[in-house]
Order: C-alpha cells, then sequence, then structure tokens
C-alpha cells in the first residue's frame, strides 16, 4: 500500500545512536530543516547525550534525550517519553551495531553471540517496537546497516553475517507490513566506510557523514526501500572485494593514505568495477 510521510519540518523524528557520526550529522540536518528530535543512546554516551542536548537547546532546537541500551522495556520508555514530549512519533531511526574486526575463528561463542545480539537483534527489537508507534497515523522506519552486508572481507566474518540478517529481515519485514496494509515505511540504508576525521583537508575515498544523513532523512519523507551512500562507494566496496581483492584489501589497511586519493590505477579501477556492476545494482536499490 502507498504511504503518505509528512514533510521533515513537521515530522517528529525518534533516533537511536545520536551520539555516533553519522546520528550527529542526522540530527542537525534534521533541526535545520525544522524537524524535533528525540535522540537515544547507551548510558555510557550519557555524557555526549547531554552536551548534544545542550547544544541544540542553546540554538533553540526542538530536542530531547533519553538513555536506552536495546532491551525492549527500556527503548520502549524512551519511546513513551518521545510520545509524551512531543505528542507523537513520525520516523523512526534505528542506528546501532557496531563492526568490530576480529578473525572469526578465533571469536569465542559468547563473544559472537554478543554481537548478534547487539547488531541483529537491536534491530529487531527496534523495528518491531517502532511499528507500534508508527502504525496508527503511519510513518517511516529506516535501518542504517553497512556496505560489509554484501562484502567477504577477512576479520569481518561474523560482522558481515549479522548485517546480512539485518538486510534480510528489513527487506522481509517491509513485505509483512506491506501485506498487511500497515502504513510504515521500511528503508535500508547501506553506507560504505564513515570518513570520520572532519578536520582533514584532502579528498578522501570514504564516505561523509552529510552523505549518510542526506540519504536518512530522505527516506524520512520518501518511501525507498534502500539507498547506497555515498556515491558508488557503498556499492563499490562489496564489488572490488570480490572483484578486485587486492586493491580492495590496500583500501582496507590505509583508509586515509594519500596513495588512495591520488593513485590514478586505484580510481580507475574502482571507476571499472562501479561502472560493471552498476547495471545489476541499481535495478534493486537507489544510490546517490
Amino acid at each position: 500500500m502507498a504511504v503518505k510521510l509528512k514533510p521533515l519540518y513537521k515530522q517528529v523524528i525518534f533516533m537511536t545512536g545520536a551520539t555516533s557520526s553519522i546520528g550527529v550529522a542526522t540530527l542537525h540536518m534534521a533541526v535545520e530543516q525544522g524537524a524535533k528530535v528525540f535522540m537515544v543512546d547507551r548510558i555510557d554516551k550519557e555524557e555526549e547525550l547531554q552536551r548534544l542536548q545542550d547544544d541544540m537547546r542553546a540554538k533553540g532546537y526542538d530536542t530531547a534525550i533519553a538513555i536506552s541500551d536495546e532491551e525492549t522495556e527500556q527503548m520502549q520508555f524512551a519511546a513513551d517519553q518521545c510520545v509524551k514530549t512531543f505528542g507523537t512519533i513520525d520516523t523512526w531511526i534505528n542506528n546501532i551495531g557496531t563492526t568490530p574486526q576480529a578473525d572469526h575463528l578465533k571469536l569465542s561463542k559468547k563473544e559472537t553471540k554478543a554481537l548478534f545480539e547487539e547488531n541483529f537483534w537491536g534491530f529487531v527489537n527496534g523495528c518491531k517496537l517502532a511499528t507500534t508507534y508508527l502504525k496508527e497515523k503511519g510513518g517511516a522506519l529506516i535501518n542504517v546497516g553497512s556496505a560489509v552486508d554484501e562484502a567477504e572481507l577477512n576479520t569481518l566474518g561474523v560482522a558481515s553475517a549479522s548485517r546480512h540478517a539485518i538486510k534480510g529481515f528489513t527487506d522481509t519485514y517491509r513485505k509483512e507490513l506491506s501485506q498487511e496494509k500497515i502504513p510504515v515505511s521500511v528503508s535500508l540504508i547501506i553506507p560504505a566506510p564513515i570518513q570520520t576525521d572532519m578536520e582533514k583537508p584532502e579528498p578522501s575515498p570514504l564516505t561523509s557523514q552529510d552523505v549518510v544523513a542526506g540519504a536518512i532523512l530522505k527516506c524520512a519523507q520518501k518511501p525507498i526501500a534502500e539507498i547506497g551512500a555515498s556515491g558508488m562507494s557503498a556499492r563499490t566496496f562489496p564489488l572490488m572485494e570480490k572483484f578486485l581483492p587486492r586493491i580492495q584489501g590496500y583500501f582496507q589497511k590505509h583508509p586515509n593514505s594519500r596513495d588512495i586519493v591520488t593513485s590514478k590505477k586505484s580510481w580507475m579501477a574502482s571507476g571499472a568495477v562501479a561502472l560493471g556492476g552498476a547495471f545489476l545494482f541499481l535495478k534493486k536499490s537507489r544510490i546517490i
């Protein structure tokens, strides 16, 4: 069924992982366009969260905060606080999870289960809870994934498996809500590796947080199943791993290297893979 979403300036956005680089960029972009934002993060991020809140309030923006982990009861309390503060929730952003580098053969069963608990079950619980708040009036549910869900990278085996699970669940959940005629759009954002050093003056092959934030807020206003961000990089990341693993390996080892930025061979190879895979991937997702 068709889902109608509000313009951003009329929205209340509930966002987890608010203190992450993507969360902060999304927050600033959203409030600048008139949205009210309820920010949520873990207890170990409480000081950062409070600083964000103080900064937003000092600038006159409508924001509020709550501390919560991925446990359903705590997240529900945070969502109730959002509704109590702003009256509703129009967009729910699941921006959680981690991508640790570790040889999966050396990870213990306990460590593997803990990773899936955060990366997969955190999303599942968030989606189900979000639907209870969005289904009556309609809204947008947005999951922020990772390009590793389509890559086969050394040291990222378990993380990649959990991200595959997120994508599979998101795609299935979207179909289920549509079949039940529940007016909630379900989107998956697939960022390529993020550039976190914002002071770096040189161009970088990594993704800007602002590009990812723009993709998130695009899905908040228009139902889009999937967006790869940024540029072709979110798609060429897994493609290069499959077809040009040596070049991809260099990117992994030297993510901020001038050699990558200036090497014509690296960028030409990346461009060749992008062109070769574009036809396959443009059919199933939006790329910005």
